[in-house]
């Protein structure tokens, strides 16, 4: 797990490293930005709905490309019955690592004549609570991004990779 963390900080580091000797090198010719967001929203996972809360630190060439290294909490809730016949609740967290390389995709926003964002990322889990993931689990997922709307198709591998399901996220 600590090895999966290095190598995704190694990778965002280097491809911030190289985009800022291309930037001073073209003078001008391209605008980049740093930011660090904070985004809800609500995944599917198997068959839960659970809310999504994702913090990110990025680093976007506004005109081509982009890099994101983010944490994607969900927020898996159960319902229990007592010993006494009361219900109760408990909420399980559980956290993935995920890195993201963003590009100009292949479809216009009409409204500004640019390209919308599409990418690609992956993602390892590394606060894991209850037994809704269980053993080595890693995600591997498609972005889709129009205006502020984040739309996010994955494939989780769990189990030590034995067992794949699909997800869906939705993010603000």
């Amino acid at each position: 797990m600590k090895k999966s963390c290095l190598f995704i900080g190694i990778l965002f580091s280097s491809v911030i490293l190289f985009s800022q000797t291309q930037d001073s090198t073209l003078k001008n010719t391209t605008s980049s930005e740093e930011s660090l967001g904070i985004n809800f929203g609500a995944g599917l996972i198997r068959n839960t709905i659970t809310p999504l809360l994702q913090i990110s630190l990025n680093y976007t060439n506004k005109d081509s490309w982009g890099v994101s290294l983010n944490t994607a909490s969900y927020f898996f809730f159960e319902q229990t019955l007592k010993v006494d016949n009361t219900k109760d609740f408990s909420m399980y967290i559980n956290t993935f690592l995920n890195a993201e390389f963003l590009f100009r995709g292949f479809f216009d926003n009409s409204k500004n004549n640019t390209k919308n964002w599409n990418g690609i990322g992956i993602g390892s889990l590394i606060g894991r609570r209850g037994d809704y993931f269980t053993g080595t689990t890693a995600k591997l997922y498609y972005i889709f991004e129009y205006e502020h709307i984040t739309i996010t198709t994955e494939l989780i591998f769990t189990n030590n990779f034995k067992t794949v399901f699909p997800g869906i996220s939705i993010v603000f």
